[in-house]
C-alpha cells in the first residue's frame, strides 16, 4: 500500500489562516482581492496549497529590507545619479 504524504494536502481556510498567521477574515480579503491562489469547491469551501502560501509569504513585495540593505541601495542610487549628471 502506498504511503500518503499529508503535507501536500490542500489546507482548509482556518488551517491556511493559521499557517499565514492571519485571521480568517484577512484571508477572505486576500481571496476577494485575488492576492493568493486558492481552490473553491462547490462554489463554497476554500482550500489552499501550502506551497502557494509559502510563495505568498516569500513574495518580494512582502519583504522588508534591513537597515544595511537600505543604506547600500541609497549609496548605489546616489552614485548612479552622480554618474548620470556627469554624462549629461
Amino acid at each position: 500500500m502506498e504511503k500518503r504524504d499529508f503535507n501536500d494536502r490542500p489546507l482548509p481556510l482556518r488551517e491556511a489562516a493559521e499557517f499565514l498567521g492571519v485571521s480568517t477574515s484577512t484571508l477572505y480579503k486576500y481571496v476577494r482581492d485575488r492576492m493568493i491562489p486558492h481552490f473553491k469547491v462547490n462554489n463554497r469551501k476554500l482550500y489552499f496549497m501550502k506551497e502557494d502560501l509559502t510563495a505568498f509569504i516569500l513574495n518580494d513585495s512582502n519583504r522588508v529590507m534591513s537597515r544595511d540593505e537600505i543604506e547600500k541601495a541609497a549609496t548605489n542610487h546616489k552614485s548612479k545619479s552622480k554618474k548620470e549628471e556627469r554624462d549629461d
